[in-house]
């Protein structure tokens, strides 16, 4: 069953790295940050890929791990204030104005540029 699955996931984010802008809500998005190599599309197809055969079975495990690796550390995460907290008059004017209007959060570790996820404590 994974093997049928892992071609799908591999050309979801073939397709979602080529976006700048990965819409999650409203108020919630993945922003391109870097452009990353491209990759020829052929090098993807899922077709290439035997599942009885382990060394292609691990190939393809391997290749999309690395295109998950390049999609994180060329993206970040874009958080913006909502409009029902800046137009709320529950939330005091004073709080809503010392808020940042949005928020970028890198989804790897920049100093290695790799797409090690970082932990949040």
């Amino acid at each position: 069953m994974l093997s049928c699955v892992k071609p799908k996931v591999l050309a979801y984010v073939n397709n979602a790295m080529k976006q700048d802008k990965l819409a999650i809500t409203e108020d919630l998005a993945i922003v391109k940050s870097r452009d990353v190599p491209e990759h020829k599309a052929e090098d993807y197809f899922p077709s290439q890929y035997d599942a009885a055969d382990p060394s292609k079975r691990k190939l393809l495990r391997t290749m999309m791990l690395e295109k998950l690796d390049a999609y994180l550390s060329s993206h970040q995460l874009e958080a913006k204030l909502p409009e029902a907290i800046i137009g709320s008059s529950i939330v005091p004017r004073s709080l809503v104005d010392s808020m940042p209007k949005s928020l970028t959060i890198p989804l790897s570790d920049s100093s290695s540029e790799q797409g090690n996820l970082i932990q949040i404590a």
